[in-house]
């Protein structure tokens, strides 16, 4: 739950970051953009962590 609520803390951030900077210089925009789209990745799955997904254990092969 502490994990979601910093995400969208982050997310807030980011977004008043992008509509604070329009005129800036694209490469800033264009990570600005990427973190958001991760973030809103993370906070729509549980299992997406700092951007990379948690993998389940893989099952006995049966024979």
């Amino acid at each position: 739950a502490l994990r979601r609520i910093q995400l969208r803390h982050k997310l807030e951030q980011v977004q008043r970051e992008l509509q604070s900077s329009r005129g800036q210089e694209s490469s800033r925009l264009e990570g600005l953009l990427q973190e958001k789209v991760r973030l809103k990745r993370a906070l729509m799955s549980p299992g997406l962590v700092d951007g990379e997904a948690i993998t389940a254990p893989e099952r006995a092969r049966e024979p």
